[in-house]
């Protein structure tokens, strides 16, 4: 399929909004069949033909052909830009584990000290591929922050890949946009253990001290791991969810785990 010719289709992120995202798809699915269907058969001849016809049928038809082609949209995604990493995921996906292979014991059990051990894991090479192997690249639209799902993509790519390399029967679920959490990772239905995704500039306190809290309660579980990709602005945010985090602590709460991942841009070698 050309590049340039997709677009992005919308995506159900709860039970409520599946009947409306499978109704658009399946319109769009039907128009697309009926204009290009047989596309492959037809002679440039008959192409050109089709296309005169149809502009000459009045001058309304030709008027609206004419306006359409003037002001649609004729720009596909940019894949160079990238600036939601659809094409991020794919390589990291496809090369993470080849280019930085990594042996993750298969947990001996299902238990939670074995999920906390792959999740630590694959978030330390996370953040070890993004603060030491050029991963931060594809957080970056030149000199501003991609967007906290790009970010999201990134990590579901790396997890995934690492995942599906090692054979480990734990499988991260991403959850776009309104869904439950970023990701959870799962032993089975009594064994979970969610990760949150904050980019620096965002709400972090909020997320942590409430945000994550929801989705936890949401989950049914009481283990949740917090990932900061610092890319700037982050201020005291860090300082104050620390002292939340000691404060449930002393109460005998569990306190959901924090993971900073340093993004920010970086000279190159040659500079420094």
């Amino acid at each position: 399929m050309p590049k340039d010719v997709l677009r992005e289709l919308p995506v159900a992120t709860d039970w409520s909004d599946i009947d409306r995202v499978v109704q658009h798809n399946a319109m769009l699915r039907k128009m697309v069949n009926a204009m290009i269907g047989n596309i492959a058969k037809a002679t440039i001849k008959e192409k050109k033909h089709a296309l005169k016809t149809l502009a000459l049928q009045s001058e309304s038809t030709f008027q609206k052909l004419f306006t359409d082609l003037l002001k649609g949209n004729l720009q596909g995604y940019d894949f160079g830009k990238d600036r939601k990493n659809v094409e991020a995921l794919r390589e990291t996906l496809t090369s993470t584990p080849q280019k930085f292979p990594l042996y993750i014991a298969k947990p001996a059990t299902p238990s939670f000290p074995e999920l906390h051990r792959v999740v630590n894991e694959i978030t330390a090479q996370f953040k070890h591929l993004v603060e030491n192997c050029d991963l931060s690249r594809l957080l970056w639209d030149n000199s501003n922050p991609k967007s906290e799902k790009a970010a999201q993509l990134v990590y579901f790519g790396v997890a995934d890949s690492y995942c599906k390399a090692n054979n480990i029967d734990i499988s991260p679920e991403v959850h776009s946009g309104g869904g439950p959490v970023d990701f959870k990772f799962s032993t089975g239905y009594a064994g979970r253990l969610l990760v949150e995704l904050k980019l620096s500039k965002g709400k972090v306190v909020q997320g942590y001290e409430e945000q994550l809290e929801t989705y936890k309660a949401a989950a049914q579980t009481e283990e949740a791991l917090f990932l900061i990709i610092d890319v700037g602005k982050m201020g005291s945010k860090l300082t104050k969810i620390k002292k939340i985090q000691v404060e449930r602590i002393a109460v005998g709460q569990r306190a959901a785990d924090i993971v900073v991942v340093d993004a920010k841009r970086k000279p190159s070698a040659s500079k420094r």
